[in-house]
């Protein structure tokens, strides 16, 4: 009895041990060797050839380091990816742009080398796009064209939003305006039903993605996918591995879901942001593909309600990441609207 009595005690302290470890692994801070060169700079500098070369830098706000990469001189546009990814996935478009244009690729906050903060609130909208303002200023950028994709897409039309004066044209890719978004969740039953993956992606912690292998599974769906599709490079795939084999950052990420969207049924007006009528005046473009499952197509006539200068551009047979699946046609598209709006300022 008492060896019974024993072994159930020292099972009982393993598991508060192994508890109160994984609590404060979490808690950790996630630290970044700013020391040493990205390894996705370092790749994408050896394939320049006549191209210009990335240089990367920090930028400190409020206390939060955001990691950018730059290359490129004339017209400045920025592209901004989405979840789980990091300033490389829109390398393809960075390549063909920064020939004539000064291109500026950042990590968001939780991703890549820029900071990853455990306080939630420092991922609200309103903050991060403060950050990136003052990124601009730092860079001497008056005005830019705005690409972004997912939550990047999020994010420049949030931008474009609230500061067209900063904004030249607005590009996003496979996902509309925070504001179209929540109204879509709050009045659509099939995106409701979609959208469950939110509630389960904000209510995970660290130690919860690690034990369930998440690191792993984001490497399989999509990025090993896109590199036996020869979308990526085995090279590429290795970068992006790297990129997400910490399942503290991973979690840290997942603040821009937590801090940004409610659960459908607690939306209030106040979630809207910049706010329940803010519309985009800035030439736009919307890139979607017709086999994304992630979200209606009932956003396009909700975007074009606020966006009258929106274009829409739907590629058949093509998922959520159109930048890859077709690569030169986004790219093009991209350089069709930012010409129109800079022959219309000559």
């Amino acid at each position: 009895m008492r060896a019974v009595t024993f072994g159930v005690l020292f099972l009982s302290g393993l598991v508060i041990v192994i508890a109160v470890a994984a609590m404060v692994w979490s808690a950790l801070p996630i630290s970044v060797d700013r020391k040493s060169a990205d390894p996705a700079v370092i790749y994408a500098n050896t394939l320049a050839g006549d191209l210009p070369e990335f240089q990367e830098g920090y930028f400190e706000f409020e206390g939060r380091q955001l990691h950018y990469v730059e290359a490129g001189e004339g017209d400045p546009i920025v592209l901004v990816h989405g979840f789980p990814s990091y300033w490389y996935s829109l390398i393809r478009q960075a390549n063909d742009l920064r020939r004539d244009h000064r291109v500026i690729l950042i990590d968001g906050l939780g991703a890549g080398r820029s900071d990853a903060p455990n306080n939630v609130d420092a991922y609200k909208l309103d903050k991060m796009v403060a950050h990136f303002r003052a990124l601009l200023d730092e860079l001497g950028i008056q005005k830019t064209h705005l690409v972004g994709h997912d939550w990047g897409a999020v994010f420049v039309y949030g931008f474009a939003q609230r500061h067209p004066e900063k904004t030249s044209t607005v590009t996003g890719i496979s996902s509309p305006t925070l504001t179209v978004l929540l109204k879509l969740l709050e009045t659509n039953a099939r995106q409701q039903a979609i959208a469950e993956y939110i509630e389960r992606f904000k209510q995970a912690n660290s130690p919860l993605l690690l034990a369930l292998g998440v690191p792993k599974r984001i490497w399989e769906n999509p990025y090993k996918q896109h590199v036996d599709n020869g979308l990526l490079t085995p090279e590429e795939g290795k970068l992006f591995r790297r990129a997400f084999s910490d399942a503290r950052r991973i979690n840290a990420h997942i603040n821009w879901y937590r801090a940004n969207i409610p659960a459908y049924t607690d939306i209030t007006e106040t979630d809207y942001w910049p706010s329940q009528g803010a519309s985009i005046t800035v030439p736009a473009l919307y890139i979607w593909g017709s086999k994304d499952h992630i979200l209606l197509p009932e956003i396009i006539p909700l975007m074009r309600q606020i966006a009258p200068n929106l274009h829409v551009i739907k590629y058949e047979g093509v998922g959520h990441w159109p930048h890859l699946q077709r690569s030169e046609e986004v790219t093009a598209a991209i350089r069709k609207l930012v010409t129109a709006e800079h022959s219309r300022d000559e």
